[in-house]
C-alpha cells in the first residue's frame, strides 16, 4: 500500500509552532539572562550595604577594646597611689577599687562581643583568636593586682624600691596584653574594610601614646613614692618612654592629616601638644630634676599622680573624637549603600519588567506577522517547511583591546608610583638615608632570621649640643650640619651598612659584616672625621665646628635590647664629656675621647 504525503497545510502547522517555541524559549532565556544580571547588580551593591553596615559594628567593637585598654592604663594611677601611701586612705582605695571596677565592667562588654568584622565562615576562627587574646590579657593583669596588693598590704617601711618596680612592671605587663587587643582589632578592621584601615591605626597609635603616658610617670613613681634619689635605671627608663612618646606623636601628626580632620581635631591636637606635651612632660622633667640634684621632692607621689593623669584627658577626648569622626562617615556610607540598593532593587525590576514587555510586543507586532507572512509564502509556494535559517555576525573587539592596553598601561604606572611612594616612605626627606620607620622595617625582617641578630652590631651617635646650633645659627644651619653628618656617615660606611636617621640629630649605623673592634673603630674614625671638618653655613655665613658621640653595642636578643645597650653606651659617652665613643659591656667595652685612648665606660654615671 503507497504511504499518502501529508497536507502542506500539515507541514506549516508543525513548523510554525516548532519556531514559536524557539522564539518563546529564547524570550524566556533573555528574561532570565536579564534577571540573573539584575541580580548579580543588587547582590554587589548589597555587598557594600553589608559592608558598610558590618563596619559599623566592627567600628564599635574597637572603639570598646580602646576603652578596656585605656581603662587597664588609667587602673595604673590610683594602683601607684595606693603603693605610696604611708598610711592606708580610704579615698585612695574608693578609687583604686572604682578603676578596678570600670576595667571588669568593660572587659565583660568586650567578651560578649562579636567579632563583627570578619569574612563569613572566618567569624568562628576570628572569634575564638579574639577570646583567647581577651583571657591571656585577664589573666595577665589578675597577676598584676595580686603584686599590687601584696605591696599594699606591706608596712610602708618594709617596701623597697624593688617591691614597687615590680608591681609596676608587672601591670606594665598587663597593659601590653591589652594593648595587643587593640593592635589585633585594628588589623583585622584594617583588613576587612579598608575604608577603615586610617581610623584603625590612628585610633591604635593614640591607645599606644595613652598608654606610654601613664608609663613615663610610672617609671619615676617609685622613687618618689619612697623620697629617695632618682636611680640611673628610672631616668633613662623615662628618657625612652618621652622618646616612644614622641615618636608615636609624630606618627599621629601623619595620619592626622586623613578625612577625619576638622575643626574640632585640630583644636583637640592643639590642647594635647599643650596640655600634655608640654604641661604633662614639664611635671615629669620637673619632678625629675629634682630627684636628680637632691632627692627632695616639692609633690607626693599622690599629688604627682593626680595632676599628671590630669593632662591626659584631651587625648581621650582626641580619641573620642576621631572614633566618632569616622563613625560618622561610615553612617553616611551605610546610608549611601541603602540607598544605591534600594535604587538598584528599583532599576533591576524596572529593567526585567521592559525587558518582558519588549518581548511581548516583539512577538505579537514583529514575530507573528512574520510567521503569518511565512505561513503565506510557504502556501503560496506549496512546499514543506524548510530548516530554520541560522547566521551570526563578527564582534568588533578592537575598541576592547584598545582598552585593555590603556589599563595595562596605567597598572604599570600605578606598580612605579606605588614603589616611589613606599621609597619616599621609607627615606628621610633632609639626608637621603633611611628614616627610623624604614630602618626598623628592615630590622622586622631580619630578626625573623634567628642567625643574624646576634651578629648585628649597632651605632646609635647625634651631634653635641645641637639645639645650640639651631638656636644661635637658625634652623637652616642645623639641616646643613644633619645633611654633612648623613653624608660622611654614607662615605665612611662604603656601603656595607646601613646607615639610618634615627630622629631629630640621632643617628643609627646598622651592620653584620663587622666585628665589635672593626665598628668601634669605624665610630672613632667618622667622629674624628666630623671633629676635622668643620660645616660650610648657608649663604656663606662661615663655617661651624662639629662633633658628636657615639655608642656601639652588640650581643643582644633582640631590637629591642640592642637599642637599650646602644643608648646606654651614647648616654656614658655624653655622660664622659661627648665628642667620644663609648662601647658597651661586651667582647669589647671602652670609651674613646678626643684626647686619644680607650677607656672602660663601666661605672660612668
Amino acid at each position: 500500500m503507497q504511504r499518502r504525503a501529508a497536507p502542506a497545510e500539515d507541514l506549516q502547522g508543525v513548523s510554525a509552532r516548532h519556531l514559536e517555541r524557539r522564539l518563546r524559549f529564547a524570550a524566556g532565556a533573555a528574561v532570565i539572562c536579564v534577571a540573573v544580571l539584575a541580580g548579580l547588580l543588587v547582590g554587589r551593591v548589597y555587598q557594600d550595604f553589608q559592608l558598610a553596615q558590618t563596619g559599623s559594628a566592627a567600628l564599635a567593637t574597637f572603639r570598646t577594646v580602646l576603652d578596656l585598654s585605656n581603662a587597664v592604663a588609667a587602673e595604673r594611677g590610683p594602683a601607684n597611689a595606693a603603693m605610696a601611701l604611708r598610711v592606708e586612705d580610704a579615698q585612695a582605695s574608693a578609687a583604686l577599687v572604682a578603676a578596678r571596677r570600670t576595667v571588669d565592667q568593660v572587659a565583660m562588654t568586650a567578651g560578649g562581643l562579636v567579632a563583627a568584622s570578619v569574612l563569613p565562615g572566618a567569624a568562628t576562627t576570628a572569634e575564638a583568636t579574639f577570646e583567647v587574646l581577651l583571657e591571656r590579657a585577664k589573666a595577665r593583669l589578675a597577676v598584676a593586682r595580686s603584686e599590687v596588693d601584696r605591696v599594699r598590704e606591706l608596712p610602708f617601711e618594709h617596701r623597697t624600691l624593688g617591691d614597687i618596680e615590680g608591681a609596676i612592671t608587672a601591670m606594665f605587663h598587663a597593659s601590653d596584653m591589652h594593648r595587643e587587643l587593640v593592635r589585633w582589632k585594628a588589623a583585622q578592621l584594617a583588613r576587612n574594610d579598608p575604608d577603615l584601615a586610617s581610623a584603625a591605626q590612628a585610633g591604635r597609635v593614640l591607645a599606644e601614646f595613652r598608654d606610654h603616658a601613664g608609663r613615663v610617670g610610672s617609671n619615676i613613681i617609685a622613687p618618689l613614692a619612697l623620697n629617695q634619689a632618682m636611680p640611673m635605671t628610672n631616668l633613662l627608663a623615662a628618657r625612652q618612654t618621652i622618646g616612644h612618646i614622641s615618636g608615636l606623636w609624630s606618627l599621629f601628626e601623619g595620619m592626622a592629616g586623613g578625612p577625619f580632620r576638622d575643626e574640632r581635631l585640630n583644636g583637640l591636637i592643639h590642647e594635647t601638644e599643650q596640655v600634655f606635651l608640654r604641661e604633662g612632660l614639664g611635671l615629669v622633667e620637673t619632678t625629675i630634676g629634682e630627684g636628680r640634684s637632691s632627692g627632695q621632692y616639692s609633690l607626693s607621689a599622690a599629688e604627682f599622680t593626680q595632676r599628671f593623669v590630669a593632662t591626659f584627658q584631651p587625648v581621650l577626648q582626641l580619641q573620642r573624637a576621631m572614633l566618632a569622626a569616622s563613625e560618622a562617615r561610615l553612617a553616611k556610607r551605610r546610608d549611601d549603600a541603602l540607598f544605591a540598593l534600594l535604587g538598584a532593587v528599583a532599576a533591576a525590576l524596572a529593567l526585567i519588567g521592559v525587558v518582558i514587555l519588549v518581548v511581548l510586543y516583539a512577538e505579537r507586532r514583529v514575530f507573528a506577522p512574520l510567521m503569518r507572512a511565512r505561513r503565506e509564502v510557504i502556501a503560496l509556494a506549496g512546499e514543506a517547511d524548510a530548516s530554520p535559517w541560522t547566521g551570526g555576525a563578527p564582534g568588533e573587539f578592537g575598541g576592547l583591546f584598545d582598552a585593555i592596553d590603556v589599563l595595562r598601561e596605567r597598572l604599570r604606572l600605578r606598580d612605579e608610583m606605588t614603589v616611589d611612594l613606599q621609597r619616599q616612605a621609607s627615606t628621610d626627606a633632609l639626608t637621603g638615608v633611611l628614616n627610623r620607620g624604614g630602618l626598623e622595617a628592615f630590622v622586622a625582617r631580619m630578626e625573623r632570621d634567628r642567625r643574624r641578630m646576634p651578629v648585628a652590631i649597632l651605632i646609635l651617635f647625634d651631634v653635641d649640643n645641637f639645639k645650640a646650633v639651631n638656636d644661635r645659627h637658625g634652623h637652616p644651619a642645623g639641616d646643613e650640619v644633619i645633611r654633612h653628618v648623613a653624608r660622611r656617615a654614607q662615605e665612611l660606611t662604603h656601603g656595607r651598612d646601613l646607615v639610618a636617621r634615627f630622629g631629630g640629630d640621632e643617628f643609627a649605623i646598622l651592620t653584620e659584616e663587622r666585628s665589635v673592634e672593626e665598628t668601634a673603630a669605624l665610630a672613632e674614625t667618622l667622629r674624628r672625621a666630623l671633629a676635622a671638618e668643620p660645616v660650610a653655613l648657608p649663604d656663606g655665613a662661615g663655617f661651624l665646628s662639629v662633633t658628636a658621640s657615639f655608642g656601639v653595642a652588640s650581643g643582644a636578643r633582640d631590637w629591642r635590647e640592642l637599642t637599650t645597650l646602644a643608648d646606654n653606651a651614647l648616654y656614658a659617652a655624653k655622660a664622659g664629656g661627648r665628642d667620644a665613643v663609648s662601647v658597651a659591656p661586651g667582647p669589647v667595652a671602652h670609651l674613646s675621647r678626643h684626647a686619644g685612648g680607650l677607656n672602660p665606660i663601666d661605672g660612668v654615671a
